[in-house]
């Protein structure tokens, strides 16, 4: 499996991926917000790759506005993550993580936050697990 930056030769894999997290938003619609993101300081999108496959991806953004439960600002907020079902609970959410907190040390940006439905305990988890590993 790779991790690779969202760049013009794998956005159209990123979109499906998207659309299957937040199944109210429309293919037409997040290519072009995607396509302004790619080029971004302030934002980094990855995706993993299994041979030709693409089964996850993470979003985030630096954030200089109030976040709660941060200490200080600015901090890289994960806006979006997801697996593919059957590619969950093989380590490649927290790969994932791991690959922005590089992204977040490299930026000198203290947190990474994160937020969620109350009702999504997959992502409350998942978060939970995350924050004992530190």
């Amino acid at each position: 499996m790779e991790i690779e930056k969202l760049n013009y030769k794998n956005i159209q894999h990123l979109i499906p991926l998207v659309v299957a997290l937040w199944p109210d938003c429309i293919y037409e619609e997040e290519y072009p917000q995607y396509e302004k993101r790619m080029n971004l300081e302030n934002e980094i999108c990855y995706l993993m790759r299994e041979s030709n496959a693409y089964i996850a991806f993470i979003h985030t953004v630096t954030r200089n506005e109030f976040v709660e439960g941060a200490d200080r600002l600015p901090i890289a907020n994960i806006e979006g993550l997801y697996v593919k079902p059957e590619f969950r609970k093989k380590g490649i959410a927290t790969r994932l993580v791991v690959e922005i907190e590089k992204w977040a040390r490299q930026n000198e940006l203290a947190q990474i936050a994160s937020d969620t439905e109350t009702s999504n305990e997959i992502s409350i988890d998942f978060q939970k697990r995350m924050d004992s590993m530190k």
